[in-house]
């Protein structure tokens, strides 16, 4: 990178994209690459044989035409580059197969599939309305607009903000259009209209519209040019010019979504305006912090959602009454909380004031009515509501809708994103996945969304297109820690590769090291490679109450020790999807010391068995 790009900074998400464009230009794919392959951790590396094209004779007239206009070619020629040499990623001895038993197997396999989802009693289908702004119609995409990053062409490069902020402000504008469906900010900002025309982009994202513009600022004066384009005709429908002054930005920002709306409505019919919202802060600093924060809570990691809540807090600071700063601050504290595996009791408690100040605020905040639901633990009936509630204020809201899916359904789409499933709350599949294609056709580009949707395949489709839709995640966000340990694990069940295994969870640490589901399923591959010593190593990182001695305890055959280990609640932060061995240690404490009757009792409530456990059985609990 010094070499090609001196004095500039790129970062790896660039080198990415760019490499990319570059497969799609040559019609290469990620899986079977005949030009450009990635080499994990390290970049790319090209996979044909690399030879000297010697430069074919000329015809005649061409050779004079170029001795008319061309200079010889002085340099000497360079040798023949010889074939990229490819990684070798080294293998280890298994010495200890304690870990590998089929039926084990076959229950470890789903575990990142229901992630953490308790075991629960499958009510019937409910065939509930989806809320209103998630009409089929709607997510058409001649009625879909995405809303791009504005051009800086100021002379200070530091008025940046205001091109990132302006288009946030008229996103979140649109969003509340009824009849129109906006793509959400963290894919429609993930591409360049710089660097992508805008048939492309509107192919990738499956929008029939662009709003694109720049921004300038002199002094405390602001010109700002804006287009709105047909993606599918690559033609320049309206276009404008706003010369104001920089304390009018939000007045400009209300001026600009309107005509927009109503170009649209004019081309498109059946488009309402959009009410007021108290979304945005008045205060253009407090609303770029708002936003930094809520790009990081979106990457569903300990370090990132702990780094957000800062930001909400400084956001707060500058704008006591900004209701969505509030109910963010709330969202990022019950995350982080939730990511450690704590109980989220006393999280509710201390926090709850942000949701009823944000509501206080701004009764029609979608952002706050979508965080209370999350990390609720009221009847099924409130939280529904609520999710309901927070669809038809905030339709854009890909984080919302995707947190509804898997509150409708865990067992396909429940992973991190919403509070421990209740098992008297009804299954309601079929909604589930028709509020998930929402979030996708809103956020075609979040790794979130496309990862809740692949964890969904495994029932149907099995670990093989798992494991292709996992890297397909990847390819959005080589650093989206959620789908690297699901890769990781999957290395690992499926295909025996320890090492590999190995290497892409502790990239996953290094990337979280505040995570305990990480360190624990890192800790299990150690000790399956024979490596006590890291296992111990990872696990001295992990927090206590989420260690599982009990592991390390049947490792060592101290039967007696870990039995005891199993049956201590505090020892376990983790479910029988993921709590490896605590079945077998349960067992062989009672098989020993002859205590079957509690090991039966234990068994039927850790795992919701009641007195049918037959009628009971689940992935997660299949070993119990």
């Amino acid at each position: 990178m010094a070499r090609v790009w001196p004095g500039l900074v790129v970062s790896p998400e660039t080198l990415h994209k760019r490499a990319n464009l570059l497969r799609e230009a040559l019609g290469d794919g990620a899986r079977e690459s005949r030009y450009i392959s990635a080499v994990r951790s390290r970049g790319y590396r090209l996979v044909p044989e690399v030879r000297r094209a010697e430069r074919p004779a000329s015809p005649p007239v061409a050779q004079a035409s170029q001795a008319m206009t061309a200079t010889p070619d002085n340099e000497p020629p360079r040798p023949d580059t010889a074939r990229a040499e490819a990684t070798i990623v080294s293998t280890v001895p298994h010495a200890n197969r304690w870990l590998r038993l089929g039926l084990f197997a076959v229950a470890v396999l789903a575990i990142g599939i229901v992630a953490r989802t308790t075991i629960r009693t499958h009510g019937a289908n409910s065939s509930a309305e989806i809320p209103r702004g998630t009409d089929a119609p709607i997510g058409t995409r001649a009625r879909t607009v995405a809303v791009m990053p504005f051009e800086n062409i100021s002379a200070d490069a530091n008025d940046v903000y205001l091109a990132r902020g302006l288009p946030e402000m008229i996103l979140n504008r649109l969003s509340r259009v009824t009849g129109l469906a906006v793509i959400a900010r963290n894919s429609s900002f993930a591409l360049s209209t710089a660097s992508i025309d805008s048939e492309e982009i509107g192919r990738r994202l499956n929008s029939g519209y662009l709003v694109n513009g720049s921004v300038q600022r002199k002094a405390d004066r602001l010109r700002m040019t804006v287009q709105l384009v047909d993606t599918a005709l690559g033609t320049l429908v309206w276009s404008a010019t706003f010369d104001r002054t920089l304390n009018e930005i939000f007045a400009v920002e209300d001026e600009i979504a309107e005509q927009v709306t109503g170009t649209l409505s004019a081309r498109l019919g059946g488009l309402e305006p959009a009410p007021p919202t108290q979304v945005r802060s008045s205060n253009v600093e407090a609303y770029l912090a708002y936003l930094r924060g809520r790009t990081l809570l979106g990457r569903l990691s300990v370090t990132e959602s702990e780094a957000a809540a800062p930001l909400f807090e400084k956001a707060i600071a500058l704008d006591p009454n900004f209701a969505a700063a509030y109910a963010s601050l709330y969202d990022a504290r019950l995350q982080a909380a939730d990511l450690r595996h704590e109980n989220l009791a006393p999280y509710r408690q201390r926090y709850r004031p942000l949701i009823d100040r944000a509501l206080a605020i701004d009764p029609t905040s979608g952002a706050a009515y979508f965080a209370r639901a999350m990390w609720a633990d009221t009847p099924f009936e409130a939280r529904n509501a609520d999710f309901r509630r927070g669809v038809a204020l905030d339709p854009s809201n890909g984080r919302g809708l995707t947190a509804y899916a898997g509150f409708l359904d865990p067992d396909d789409f429940g992973w991190t994103l919403v509070s421990g499933a209740n098992p008297n709350y009804p299954l309601q599949s079929e909604e589930a996945k028709r509020i998930l294609q929402r979030a996708l056709q809103i956020d075609p580009m979040s790794p979130g969304a496309h990862f809740a949707a692949a964890s969904s395949s495994f029932g149907e489709e099995g670990a093989a297109t798992l494991e292709q839709k996992m890297q397909s995640v990847l390819e959005l966000d080589p650093n989206f820690v959620p789908a690297l340990n699901m890769a990781g694990r999957i290395r690992w069940i499926v295909h025996d590769k320890l090492a590999e295994a190995v290497q892409i969870l502790e990239h996953a640490i290094a990337l979280d090291p505040g995570n305990p589901e990480l360190r624990h399923t890192t800790m299990a591959v150690y000790l399956d490679l024979g490596e006590e010593r890291a296992a111990r190593e990872v696990a001295a990182g992990t927090p206590k109450v989420a260690r599982d001695v009990h592991m390390r305890l049947m490792y060592d055959g101290d039967w007696h020790a870990a039995g005891r280990a199993a049956y201590d609640e505090t020892s376990s932060a983790f479910d029988y999807c993921d709590n490896w061995l605590a079945a077998e240690a349960v067992r062989d404490y009672a098989l020993t010391t002859g205590e079957l009757s509690r090991a039966i009792a234990f068994f039927k409530l850790k795992c919701e068995f009641r007195n049918t456990p037959a009628t009971h059985l689940d992935f997660c609990n299949i070993g119990a």
